[in-house]
């Protein structure tokens, strides 16, 4: 429907800013941080090890959380119940 790929959209936008911000800032960000970005993006209740699910390790999944926390990530809640959201 029209909604949805509004959504996807602007999905699609969060991640490219994201990956331009990491751009100026001279971060590198890899194709495994792209991705945790996307399935953020699309999901900000997601856990670990959903993350996990899509063959990203979970040592990797939580080794790139980190990296990118507080720069392009920032956890909302607690836990277990919050969410995560993407930093413009």
């Amino acid at each position: 429907t029209d909604k949805q790929s509004k959504i996807t959209d602007k999905r699609k936008v969060i991640v490219v800013k994201g990956v331009a911000k990491a751009l100026e800032n001279g971060d590198k960000l890899t194709l495994n941080r792209i991705s945790i970005l996307q399935l953020i993006a699309e999901n900000h209740y997601i856990t670990k090890m959903e993350l996990a699910a899509v063959g990203i390790s979970v040592t990797s999944i939580m080794r790139n959380i980190e990296y990118m926390r507080n720069k392009y990530l920032r956890r909302v809640g607690p836990d277990n119940g919050g969410f995560w959201e993407i930093i413009d």
